[in-house]
């Protein structure tokens, strides 16, 4: 893997690579990573090309539009709200497979309590990909961009009822539920929710601290 600027990271099989795997998420998933790669060339596999980073085109955000219909069942935010948050001060942050989007995060400049915010008000990742840890490259390069830009807080909601979310949000990521909201988005068609309220929990990752530092090394 390399993890070139502009918070991107590219996953491939070379040696140096690696190392810059091992210093952004640590020696654990170095070792994974370098089984794998091992196992790969061995068997004489090609590794598809991925990459983690900040969507660039507005191709690549009508993608998204695609996968908000393949998770919820109709897109819920245009291509041209995604090109206008991407340019003034929000965050477009995708995972792509030889070039297609197949997750991506999405979030708009906000104060919480006051203090200034990115609001990470969608992700996903098409089904077929999902429990691939893609969710998580993704939130640490959203913290990378972040903190690059000077915010120190990044917010969302996430549904009680998705226990996937509860642990990549709390245990992996070191995040803090801090409200508790009642069907915070009224009642809304989608596959997910089938008509539920729409209850939240409301997330604040305090990305700069030392605490968030210490979860995201594992200890």
């Amino acid at each position: 893997m390399r993890k070139p600027q502009g918070g991107k990271v590219v996953v491939g099989i070379c040696r140096g690579g690696i190392v810059a795997l091992c210093r952004l998420y640590g020696v654990r998933a170095l070792r994974i990573l370098w089984r794998c790669s091992t196992r790969n060339v061995r068997h004489g596999i090609n590794m598809p090309r991925i990459e983690v980073r900040l969507l660039k085109d507005i191709k690549e955000y009508r993608q998204c539009e695609r996968v908000q219909t393949h998770t919820w069942g109709a897109p819920g935010v245009t291509s041209e709200a995604l090109t206008a948050a991407q340019k003034y001060g929000g965050a477009l942050i995708g995972t792509l497979i030889e070039g297609k989007v197949v997750g991506f995060i999405f979030a708009f400049l906000a104060q919480y309590h006051g203090r200034l915010a990115h609001w990470s008000h969608m992700m996903a990742v098409e089904g077929k990909y999902r429990d691939q840890g893609f969710g998580f490259k993704m939130k640490m390069v959203h913290r990378q961009v972040a903190l690059g830009r000077g915010i120190k807080s990044i917010c969302w909601t996430f549904d009680p009822l998705q226990s996937r979310n509860a642990r990549l949000n709390i245990s992996r990521l070191g995040a803090l539920a801090e409200e508790y909201v009642p069907d915070c988005y009224g009642r809304f068609p989608s596959l997910l929710e089938k008509g539920l309220p729409s209850d939240r929990w409301v997330i604040h990752w305090r990305i700069a601290t030392a605490r968030v530092e210490k979860r995201l090394r594992g200890e």
